[in-house]
């Protein structure tokens, strides 16, 4: 018990520390086996120190392919931020795409197996969510599901009071009888329909959660551009403006905690918990919880588009939902 107490003081004391040696990252969504959008510019971002130089190539998967592309960015964000786009590409591959920073000759990052095709985000509440394992014919869906051209990308639940910006633990993966199993039923067979239709490669991006409601997944940009919805982005503004009024004070209880719990820790005294922070608006039935720490983290993402099954939760809306839909699209 000791050992994780002192390991939570630790990550607390260093979770407040700048990007001045950090090495170049990339957003989860940005990795080996993924599809990227064809036929339009794609951004690649990610982070790395301030005014890191920061070179992106795409490649020919052949050992040795000269780049068919490539860009130097200077990270010119105090936070490290940095981004870039690909050019538009026909449906194709596989490509390499390697990161190169910290002066190094040699990549800091390798992506292998990267296709160009048609990238879908497919999101809602328990209709999305239902998995293959749990539709019909469940077996034979499952022994059948050889397509390495159609890419899943699975999101975990996590609401957010603030903008994440990267998931928690999300990979690519081919489709096969080992990957489709726990994946949402409506998006594989949605993707496989225009896998056989176009072609071309897939990309699927999972983001649900059962019996959550609308307002949850809508940015809090698409609150303010319906009137009708007014209530609901002042609650929002309210929230974060407590939030930051009650932050100071919060640091100090937590500051605190801590010096009373070394104190413990080197007596043997009872231990405590961590103050709670009431303001923090983590619930996942709240406006914007669930697009700040399941959406936000995939923007700029290129896409082809959406699909959406969802509306059970909101059934006591009536028309009232036509101007939650129209905030969701506009977000």
């Amino acid at each position: 018990m000791k050992r994780l107490m002192l390991s939570l003081i630790g990550v607390l004391l260093l979770s407040i520390q700048t990007l001045t040696h950090a090495e170049v990252t990339l957003p989860r969504v940005i990795g080996s086996n993924m599809v990227l959008q064809r036929d339009m510019e794609v951004p690649i971002w990610g982070w790395a120190a301030p005014d890191e130089e920061i070179t992106v190539t795409l490649s020919d998967e052949d050992e040795g392919a000269d780049p068919l592309f490539s860009t130097t960015v200077v990270v010119s964000d105090a936070e490290g931020n940095w981004r870039t786009e690909l050019p538009a590409m026909d449906a194709g591959g596989p490509y390499t795409l390697r990161v190169y920073g910290l002066g190094n000759p040699a990549p800091t990052i390798e992506l292998t197996n990267v296709l160009f095709g048609e990238v879908w985000v497919c999101s809602g509440q328990s209709n999305m969510e239902w998995s293959v394992r749990a539709s019909r014919d469940a077996d034979a869906e499952i022994a059948a599901a050889d397509y390495p051209k159609i890419r899943l990308f699975d999101i975990p639940h996590r609401p957010s009071g603030l903008l994440q910006r990267d998931v928690e633990v999300s990979d690519w993966y081919e489709t096969t009888p080992q990957t489709i199993e726990n994946f949402s039923a409506v998006a594989y067979y949605f993707g496989r329909k225009l896998y056989k239709n176009l072609n071309v490669p897939i990309g699927l991006i999972s983001t649900n959660w059962g019996g959550t409601r609308i307002e949850p997944w809508t940015p809090p940009v698409g609150f303010t551009t319906v009137p009708a919805l007014e209530s609901i982005s002042k609650e929002i503004q309210e929230a974060d403006t407590n939030y930051r009024e009650q932050l100071p004070q919060k640091m100090k209880e937590i500051e605190a905690w801590i010096a009373e719990t070394r104190k413990a820790l080197e007596t043997d005294a009872r231990l405590t918990q961590i103050p709670e922070n009431r303001h923090a608006l983590r619930h996942h039935a709240r406006p914007t919880g669930l697009y700040n720490g399941m959406v936000h983290p995939i923007v700029p993402y290129a896409l082809r588009g959406a699909i959406w099954y969802q509306g059970e939760s909101n059934l006591q809306d009536g028309m009232l939902y036509h101007e939650k839909m129209k905030a969701l699209i506009n977000g």
